[in-house]
């Protein structure tokens, strides 16, 4: 049992939630900065969303068995619901195969600069180690666009596969790499902005636009929209109403 100063009683995790004043997911994330938990209808294929325990939530051991090309039918559906061609999604990205706590699973992985994976499928958010950004360099070109994650990056080359500009692409893979990665971004005559449009991603991108004049903040084009991503699902759909 753990009392507060307030007299509340509790455990640990009723301890950390009302320090930190936040849900339960948000203070996983705040102990495990590598690890996203999120609460989903349990399914039959993810078992471990429905038993894993708390220690493995706040400690899960991802091991990146094996990589290879995208050919998961059940991968290629969850790319096309998000509206991004398999096509696409194979010049950036592996089929990943990894263990949690002994368990095997399989993702589309998208990997960083350091060689760690972002993976996702469509009940698991994740990442193995290192954790880093993603920087993508195109025949030296003097401009950068920059994600905060891998499916607004998947998606801004589904918006442009037909007239794709020549520019450099940075995913972050996390907010938390923005400031650490000013030098190279401002290595650059211009900065393009493509954050998520939540408080965290507007705030960062308010910040990085008191930086230097470089920073130009593109997300007004998905405005109505929580990400890129979004934007294109929805756009395509409303597309295919008319």
């Amino acid at each position: 049992m753990v009392r507060s100063r307030s007299g509340k009683g509790g455990n640990m995790i009723d301890f950390g939630i009302l320090y930190h004043h936040c849900s339960i997911p948000e203070l996983l994330q705040k102990l495990s900065p590598t690890f996203s938990f999120h609460q989903k209808t349990p399914t039959v294929q993810q078992p471990w969303l429905k038993t894993q325990s708390l220690q493995e939530a706040l400690e899960p051991k991802i091991k990146s068995d094996s990589r290879s090309s995208l050919t998961s039918p059940t991968l290629c559906r969850y790319l096309n619901d998000r509206k991004v061609p398999v096509d696409i999604s194979k010049k950036y990205c592996k089929e990943v195969d990894f263990e949690i706590n002994n368990k095997s699973y399989v993702a589309i992985g998208f990997e960083n600069r350091s060689g760690g994976f972002e993976l996702r499928n469509r009940f698991f958010k994740g990442s193995s180690s290192p954790k880093d950004v993603t920087f993508l360099e195109n025949n030296r070109a003097k401009e950068v666009a920059v994600f905060e994650g891998f499916f607004s990056f998947l998606s801004y080359q589904t918006l442009h596969q037909k007239d794709l500009p020549l520019t450099n692409f940075l995913v972050l893979n996390s907010l938390a790499f923005i400031e650490k990665n000013r030098q190279l971004m401002e290595g650059h005559q211009k900065i393009y902005m493509y954050l998520d449009r939540d408080q965290a991603g507007v705030k960062n991108t308010e910040c990085a636009l008191q930086w230097d004049e470089k920073y130009i903040n593109k997300s007004d084009l998905y405005k109505n929209h929580k990400d890129l991503n979004d934007y294109l699902k929805i756009g395509i759909q409303r597309l295919t109403k008319v």
